[in-house]
C-alpha cells in the first residue's frame, strides 16, 4: 500500500477570493503559506474592509 496524501497535499493549489468569491487574478499558489502572505499584504492594501480569503482550487471558482 502505497501513501499517497503527502502527494497530493503538494499537488493542492490555492486562490485568493475577494469578497463576491470570485478568484483574484495572479494569486494562485502551489504553497499556502505564500497565498497567506499574499492574502495580508492585500488586506494592507485596502483596509476599508475588502474581505479576501484564501480557499483551495477547485469546483466553484471561476477561471483566471
Amino acid at each position: 500500500m502505497t501513501d499517497t496524501s503527502n502527494r497530493e497535499e503538494q499537488q493542492e493549489e490555492y486562490v485568493l477570493t475577494d469578497a463576491d468569491g470570485h478568484t483574484i487574478k495572479g494569486h494562485r499558489y502551489h504553497d499556502p503559506d505564500k497565498a497567506v502572505d499574499a492574502r495580508a499584504r492585500l488586506m494592507a492594501e485596502h483596509p476599508d474592509g475588502d474581505e479576501v480569503t484564501v480557499e483551495p482550487w477547485g469546483v466553484g471558482f471561476d477561471g483566471e
